[in-house]
């Protein structure tokens, strides 16, 4: 059970990661003005947190599932 909630954090973590990389990317490359840009930037900042602890509680609920019908 160890060795399978830390491939789940660690999915996690990637899966996080991409996602903050992939916007921050598309944002940057994005054909607006820069004050735009920025301004799109902060507010995925702000709401990262919040999009973490969900991809994190959805992960969680699906190794839960995964362990119950192992059982």
């Amino acid at each position: 059970m160890a060795e399978n909630g830390n491939e789940v954090k660690g999915l996690v973590v990637g899966l996080v990661l991409g996602a903050a990389i992939g916007a921050i990317l598309g944002i940057l490359f994005a054909p607006v003005t820069g004050q735009e840009a920025r301004s799109r930037l902060k507010g995925f900042f702000e709401e990262l947190p919040d999009k973490a602890k969900e991809i994190g509680e959805k992960a969680k609920q699906v190794l839960r599932k995964k362990e119950e019908a192992e059982v």
